[in-house]
């Protein structure tokens, strides 16, 4: 599930579909239209539970298209995945940094 910085609420299947929709369509020309996401100053808030791998982190999102660039602050609960090497995640609330909106 995600709140996205716009204040809307996506629940799984619609976040499914919005990767699903996005994968590959910026950046395939170059250009302008080129697009990149930054990860920066990640944070682990708190552990949860009895599992050390569900974690409560909270992390900065710069995303970049062309000149324009946004920034987001995001929280996210990742838990573990069945026993596999990979967290998945569970909840996303996105607000965006100030001055770094759309």
């Amino acid at each position: 599930h995600m709140m996205t910085a716009d204040g809307e609420y996506k629940d799984c299947k619609a976040m499914v579909q919005l990767i699903d929709n996005a994968h590959n369509c910026l950046g395939a020309s170059g250009g302008d239209s080129l697009f990149s996401i930054s990860i920066r100053n990640v944070q682990l808030l708190k552990a949860m539970g009895s599992n050390p791998r569900n974690l409560l982190v909270v992390y900065e999102e710069w995303q970049k298209q062309g000149e324009a660039e946004t920034g987001r602050l995001s929280t996210v609960l990742f838990e573990e995945w069945e026993g596999k090497p990979q967290l998945m995640w569970v909840h996303v609330h996105e607000t965006y940094l100030a001055g770094h909106a759309p």
